[in-house]
């Protein structure tokens, strides 16, 4: 048995994830996938338009055989910590041998450039250093510095290759035995439409603005299947009243100790947040060109989500606590089996369960389990918490092709 492992969020699924997952198998030769996959919040800083158990029945539909849940604590994170997690959680578990990504370079430039990061020569700090000094992002400052070395400052603009490379560093800093392999994207998965395939945020948009039948071309039957039976979306501008009791209701000193609150941000995020009402206003006024808007929204859901910068930090130096079960395939038992004999951390298949855990462990799922409350919120319409929020955890079976 070979075992390719996916990060993934499915925001929603469409025939590029389909394409990535065909690909991964081939270029790796795994006859196995284990996909971990944000759960309610990713990487951008938003809600997943759909939960996760949708999301999760999608993937199984379209051949992962076992799905993991990626804390939110790396999903919701910059793309350093986001891929950490996902890479130390793969490795934990003792059986993925390959991680395959999407990415919009080959393997052997994203190597190269991963190498630059690692080591930092010392042209590429002084450039680096040099380029935050008048005020660029830091992404943009680091895609800078690679000129200095011969590289494309264009290998650090495509997000997939960020990505990339993080995965390609996680890997070689863990000293893990896993190796890469990068699935190249097209025009279309970046972030526009071609033929048969649609980047996920420009479905998200059709999804939002009432054009289903436009969104829709670009998933396969299935995910389209799972996405109407969801029946409900969620968005961002959702939060808009609980952010706005928030702030009100909390001082300055307090919102510093919340995760990437940072460099004064809490006393623009005050000013800005009396003056509109909707977040993405709001969030339009506190950004500059220091920060990215992914960078703010994380911010702010950190705030809504009350993720103290301790307990942050905690989670990116200690890695994941657990490999708790969304769905697997029923031919995949096997496999799970595998995980439960060879992982480090303990696999959840029900989080009532988790008691017998240590304390670290608990704290992570407690941390998860009250996201996922919040996270009821975000929906279009009301949902109940019984069936959006922290009790759906206890009440959703893990979910089965």
């Amino acid at each position: 048995m070979s075992v390719v492992g996916i990060v993934a969020e499915y925001n929603p699924f469409h025939n590029g994830h389909l394409y990535h997952l065909e690909q991964a198998r081939a270029i790796t030769g795994a006859n196995r996938v284990i996909a971990v996959l944000s759960g309610n919040f990713v990487q951008r800083g938003e809600p997943a338009i759909v939960g996760k158990n949708a999301r999760t029945r999608m993937a199984l539909e379209a051949g992962v055989d076992v799905v993991l849940e990626l804390p939110y604590l790396y999903a919701l994170s910059s793309a350093g910590y986001f891929a950490r997690g996902a890479v130390s959680l793969l490795d934990r578990l003792g059986v993925v041998d390959s991680i395959a990504f999407g990415a919009e370079a080959g393997i052997c430039d994203l190597e190269g450039v991963a190498g630059v990061l690692r080591s930092e020569p010392r042209e590429f700090r002084d450039a680096l250093r040099a380029n935050l000094s008048v005020g660029m992002s830091y992404p943009l400052a680091r895609s800078r510095a690679l000129g200095v070395l011969g590289y494309a400052s264009e290998m650090l603009c495509g997000p997939n290759n960020i990505l990339g490379i993080e995965y390609i560093n996680a890997v070689r800093r863990l000293g893990s035995r896993m190796s890469v392999a990068a699935v190249e994207r097209t025009v279309a998965h970046i972030g526009g439409r071609e033929g048969r395939f649609a980047s996920a945020s420009e479905i998200r948009k059709s999804l939002w603005g009432g054009r289903a039948d436009e969104a829709l071309r670009y998933m396969p039957g299935f995910a389209a299947e799972v996405l109407a039976q969801a029946g409900v979306y969620h968005r961002f501008n959702n939060f808009s009243d609980i952010f706005h009791y928030i702030i009100r209701t909390t001082d300055a000193e307090d919102l510093r100790r919340i995760a990437e609150v940072t460099e004064g941000l809490e006393h623009r995020i005050a000013k800005f947040s009396r003056q509109t009402t909707c977040l993405d206003d709001i969030i339009s006024h506190v950004k500059t060109k220091r920060y990215t808007l992914s960078k703010i929204k994380r911010c702010f859901m950190n705030i809504i989500l009350n993720t103290g910068a301790d307990e942050f930090a905690r989670a990116q130096d200690r890695g994941p606590a657990y490999a708790r079960v969304l769905g697997f395939r029923r031919a995949s038992r096997e496999l799970l089996a595998r995980i439960e004999a060879n992982s480090t951390i303990p696999l959840i298949t029900n989080v009532k369960h988790a008691s017998r855990f240590e304390p670290y462990a608990r704290r992570m799922l407690e941390a998860e389990l009250e996201a996922t409350d919040i996270y009821a919120l975000s929906a279009d319409k009301h949902v109940g918490q019984a069936h959006g929020g922290r009790e759906a955890e206890y009440r959703t079976p893990i979910i089965t092709d």
